[in-house]
């Protein structure tokens, strides 16, 4: 309530003429219904906890239990038949509170209190319950003499009989060995003690557990879609490790760090063991070696996990090298990475529960921060950069190269950390920062500095690789200067919204995609036609300035080039001027050639359209007519910041004529006519809109051997070809229409993904048949559904293909008849568009989503 105040005030605050009232109600409500009975339940059972066990480690552990009973709710609650039950045992009621308030309409939001009632008043009362019995029971049986009282016990007899001390002659002699072979040695067998204390710590125990019960619910409900569950591929199995289970293994990491490296002092043996005539390396070293081992325990547990429940889910295809690569070469060097900082902080914090702080706080600075000030760019957030999408069509893909460019720098800083934190290790009673800088100078050894500056040298190398890539070859713009560019380029070319472009009504394209080089050459002869009532003597081009780094490498009009008065490289607009003017009626011939190429890496290791199996782009590779209004920001917020007018519409009115030339996909064509060719590498299968007309093999430019394609589209089409390559399975079938015509129907797959095939195929002739009967004839000679990587979960409809994301179909799980056959029912969606959007086509104007979205899904 007071940030709600001070906000306006002091211009903290966005969009303040849109704030209502403050009523005091709407903040004492919520407290006093949610904030105090749950700071009560967690307190009772927290105080109970010490209490009764007089360990303040019996905390940590109740708090796991909590958040295991939340995060259980939250997983149970993805089956609606789980509601209710979730609902009542989510000891917080935040679900019960989502539950009552789902369907609320923003005035409802804005003006109302969840009412005390069902679910919610049942969760309250279900809490609050517990609460009072907790507390009550602490209050009955707590005793502070009991509390405090020391068990002294008896000793044993044995103990009671004085003996006789041997005299130092019968003492054995030893012998001491200085061999650095022996503190080798000595190390490895001191980690496996460390390493068995944790592992055989009731608590370890405890979390270890619970971090396994939800790796495997992660696993097993993690992957629904619609409801219906997903086949358990290794993929899935090994991403279920990134949601739930990482919690626990950072609560692992940071509580047992501080542990191992504190162990000595807790157990007061540190006097002794300072004392040893050891170096300081193999201590240090055994304690850091024995987080490694629960690392690698922890890794090891994602594939036992789901291997697990690929079994219990009768899928035998367990992908062993998939997993390996993974849970050793991803989430093991990414889960040592955090230990590296964790060992680093409790080193130099030298106080346990500090220890504990700073580590978590260091990990919410370095995680939370980044969201909340919008700053992304990995090669400054520490220990980022290891994300990975597996595909089963394109495997690790184009991630690997950055993954091991940024694990390796965040590798050589975590070194240097660690040679600091040897440096800095704490040996002996005086623990003051004074004393430990005169003993890490003594500690500065020829060795210890060579390693330091080995890793300085490989952590600045890899700096300057990285950003030669993220920001040298490829473009990266932080949330702020995305915005911006946005704001600039509506102020500067707005003005050209409404300048007249012609119309394209007929494509002939030649695309070579090459997948190894993650490159594409698009050559098009277009027809450009003045549809509309005044000259146009320019043409205005818009090229994104992505990482695709697309070039207009030819580009004539009527066999000439035009000259070019304007060119904006960092907007993407470019102005032409036609060799000869185009009137009302008038056409033209257009040449064009664009080659794109992704090069390197970017800052995310995002997705791409061209990839070494399982290409997919459309025409948008070509550069688009006139000014793009998609480009502009679409936030009132930033729209303000950056003096821009409010948008009351983002498309014009029903009778606005600028609307109404253009149509719902692109406003650069009209209805056209198709053809193409397509090449692609020996092992693949490329495949555009169309009937194929012939195949062939030929040497490429390159001069190396490639497939070739023919595709042709009878009669005409909107301006929206799908372009596809991968090393593809098929399936074919066909559909005999009332009036005796055939449609061929094809489904190109992923080898491996042939168990749900017939669902596409019935899909696609109930399509046919009822739409045939209702709406009109299907003009296309065939139909095809094919597969590309799941980058992007979507399926899209193109004249006669329908490309279907490799997640989203193949993979489902649709044994339970019960559950919602969603490849079944997309499918025919998507079909439904070679009528609405591919053969009716609407304007671009106010209504237009209506139309392209729900009109599909409407049956007689």
């Amino acid at each position: 309530m007071i940030g709600s105040l001070l906000g306006p005030i002091f211009n903290l605050a966005d969009n303040t003429e849109r704030f209502g009232p403050i009523r005091f109600r709407d903040y004492a409500y919520p407290f006093l219904m949610f904030v105090v009975p749950n700071m009560f339940l967690v307190g009772s059972i927290f105080f109970g906890l010490v209490a009764f066990s007089k360990q303040v480690f019996t905390t940590y552990a109740g708090s796991i239990l909590l958040f295991i009973a939340y995060l259980l709710g939250s997983t149970l609650s993805q089956d609606l038949e789980n509601k209710q039950l979730v609902n009542l045992l989510d000891p917080f009621g935040s679900y019960a509170y989502d539950t009552a308030t789902k369907y609320w309409s923003p005035v409802e939001q804005n003006t109302l209190l969840a009412p005390l009632e069902g679910d919610l008043l049942t969760n309250r009362l279900i809490w609050l319950g517990v609460a009072l019995l907790v507390f009550a029971f602490t209050v009955l049986r707590f005793s502070f003499p009991r509390f405090l009282a020391i068990k002294l016990g008896k000793k044993a007899k044995d103990e009671t009989m004085s003996e006789k001390a041997p005299t130092l002659a019968s003492l054995p002699t030893p012998t001491p060995v200085f061999k650095v072979g022996t503190y080798v040695r000595q190390m490895f067998q001191q980690a496996g003690l460390e390493f068995r204390s944790i592992v055989r710590d009731p608590y370890f125990i405890a979390i270890l557990l619970g971090a396994v019960l939800f790796l495997f619910l992660d696993g097993w409900f993690g992957s629904e879609t619609y409801g219906t569950p997903s086949l358990p591929t290794t993929y899935a199995m090994l991403e279920a490790r990134n949601g739930t289970f990482f919690f626990f293994v950072l609560i692992v990491l940071i509580f047992y760090t501080g542990e191992v490296v504190h162990r000595d002092k807790v157990v007061h043996y540190d006097t002794i063991a300072d004392a040893l005539p050891v170096p300081d390396w193999m201590n240090y070293g055994a304690k850091l070696l024995s987080m490694t081992y629960v690392c690698l325990l922890l890794s090891t547990l994602i594939m036992v996990s789901g291997v697990l429940n690929q079994t219990v889910k009768g899928y035998f295809n367990y992908e062993f090298p998939l997993y390996f690569r993974d849970i050793y070469g991803i989430a093991f060097t990414q889960y040592f990475q955090l230990v590296m900082l964790a060992f680093f902080v409790h080193t130099m914090v030298n106080q346990k529960f500090v220890g504990h702080i700073v580590t978590l706080a260091t990990y919410i600075v370095i995680w939370a921060v980044p969201q909340f000030a919008e700053f992304n760019y990995r090669l400054a957030i520490p220990f980022s950069g290891g994300t990975v999408q597996i595909s089963d069509m394109n495997g690790f893909g184009h991630y690997l190269a950055a993954l091991a460019s940024f694990r390796l720098y965040w590798y050589a800083f975590g070194g240097m950390l660690l040679v600091l934190a040897l440096w800095f290790w704490n040996r002996g009673a005086d623990t003051g920062f004074k004393a430990r800088w005169q003993l890490a100078r003594q500690r500065m050894g020829r060795l210890s500095m060579v390693l330091f500056a080995l890793a300085l040298v490989v952590f600045v190398s890899m700096g300057a690789w990285i950003y030669t890539n993220v920001s040298v070859k490829n473009h990266y713009l932080s949330a702020d200067q995305q915005r911006e560019l946005q704001a600039t380029f509506e102020k500067t070319y707005h003005k050209y919204a409404n300048v007249l472009q012609p119309k394209i009504t007929s494509a002939k394209l030649n695309v070579d995609i090459y997948p190894d080089d993650f490159k594409a050459v698009a050559s098009g002869v277009f027809m450009i036609v003045n549809k509309g009532d005044q000259p146009i003597d320019s043409l205005h081009l818009t090229m994104p300035a992505d990482n695709f780094h697309r070039q207009l490498t030819k580009f004539l009009i009527g066999n000439e080039a035009p000259k070019m008065i304007l060119k904006d490289e960092d907007l993407g607009y470019y102005i032409y001027r036609l060799p000869k003017r185009l009137n009302p009626g008038d056409s033209a011939q257009m040449d064009m050639t664009v080659m794109g190429q992704y090069v390197g890496f970017s800052n995310a290791g995002d997705s791409r359209d061209v990839v070494s199996n399982g290409t997919f782009f459309n025409v948008g590779i070509f550069p688009g007519f006139g000014y793009n209004e998609g480009q502009e920001l679409g936030s009132d917020k930033y729209r303000k910041k950056y003096g821009l007018p409010i948008k009351q519409w983002t498309a014009p009115a029903q009778n606005d004529p600028r609307g109404l030339r253009d149509f719902l996909f692109t406003d650069d064509a009209d209805w056209v006519t198709f053809e193409g060719t397509i090449s692609t590498t020996p092992d693949q299968t490329a495949i555009m809109p169309g009937e194929l007309l012939k195949t062939w093999t030929a040497n490429g430019p390159d001069g190396k051997p490639r497939n070739y394609f023919q595709y042709k589209l009878p009669g005409f089409s909107d301006y929206f070809f799908s372009m596809c390559s991968a090393k593809y399975g098929v399936k074919r079938d066909k559909w005999t229409g009332p009036d005796g015509k055939t449609v061929a129907l094809e489904v190109y797959h992923h080898p491996g993904h042939d168990r749900n095939l017939d669902r596409f195929m019935a899909s696609m002739k109930a399509s046919l048949s009822y739409y045939t009967k209702n709406y009109a004839p299907f003009p296309y000679p065939v139909l095809r559904v094919l597969e590309f990587p799941r980058y992007a979960a979507f399926a899209q409809s193109f004249p006669t293909t329908v490309p279907y994301s490799e997640e989203f179909g193949w993979v489902g799980d649709f044994h339970d008849p019960n559950k919602t056959d969603y490849a079944y029912y997309v499918t025919a969606h998507e079909v439904a568009h070679q009528w609405w959007g591919h053969q009716i086509m609407p304007s671009r104007t106010r209504g237009l989503i209506k139309f392209r979205r729900q009109w599909p899904n409407i049956r007689r």
